[in-house]
């Protein structure tokens, strides 16, 4: 750690947790429910793309639809900054429980009947909106939870995971879809987001420490972005996590 990073201001408050393992509570739920959460995500774009695709019989539709999906990613630097002024649990909880009813809502009307695709795409579109939100809160939280001696393990497994998840998400996505139905496809997508967020409730977080006085938006968000430039990280798209993991 260079003297420049050590002077780097943190946004959490020095913590009494100290992980001796790495398979310890905090990080297993945690492991767990960032896998469940990515079979999640995957499901919830073949599920919809399909569901579009058979009321519409329009690829182009379809395309809208995961468009739409994607978009609010771009917003992620500034949704980054705005994440780091709240409290860190209820941007997580919240997140999954948003895209969880999201998606069961989708799943119920389904059941019932045609959906307009308006709503599919307003659906797409906010369960893209809450993850713009989600995914920057995430970001370097897996330092806080091990022994700083596994962290690079535990970034590996955190890593696999998802990935693993994700492709299966995808792949198994169509499977469930041609097996279940799309409208059971989304009900156990949104059953998979309110599990991550009943696994968060069991994890320990590290709070967050008091703001300097008088520090603005953009100040928050000019500070995280060149902190992640200086640490190789992804810019903006990184979260103040990744500062205080530099500082440990």
């Amino acid at each position: 750690m260079t003297t420049d990073q050590a002077d780097q201001p943190t946004t959490l408050k020095p913590t009494t947790l100290k992980p001796t393992k790495l398979w310890n509570k905090n990080f297993l739920l945690w492991w767990l429910g960032a896998a469940q959460s990515a079979f999640g995500t995957a499901l919830a774009g073949i599920a919809t793309s399909f569901l579009v695709l058979h009321q519409t019989g329009s690829a182009s539709a379809m395309g809208i639809n995961l468009a739409l999906a994607m978009l609010p990613a771009i917003l992620q630097p500034f949704m980054g900054a705005l994440v780091d002024r709240w409290p860190l649990r209820p941007p997580l909880v919240l997140g999954n429980v948003l895209r969880g009813i999201l998606q069961l809502g989708v799943g119920f009307s389904a059941l019932r009947g045609s959906i307009p695709v308006e709503v599919i795409y307003a659906a797409s579109f906010l369960t893209g909106l809450v993850g713009a939100f989600y995914i920057p809160a995430t970001a370097g939280l897996t330092a806080h939870l091990v022994p700083a001696d596994q962290l690079e393990r535990a970034t590996g497994l955190m890593q696999g995971a998802t990935q693993t998840m994700t492709m299966l998400g995808f792949v198994g996505g169509g499977f469930l879809v041609a097996t279940i139905g799309k409208a059971q496809s989304l009900l156990l997508d949104g059953a998979s987001f309110l599990i991550f967020a009943f696994l968060l409730l069991f994890v320990t977080l590290p709070a967050r420490a008091p703001r300097p006085e008088g520090e603005t938006f953009w100040q928050s968000f000019t500070l995280r972005s060149a902190t992640a430039f200086t640490l190789g990280g992804d810019a903006p798209f990184s979260s103040s996590f990744d500062v205080a993991a530099a500082c440990r």
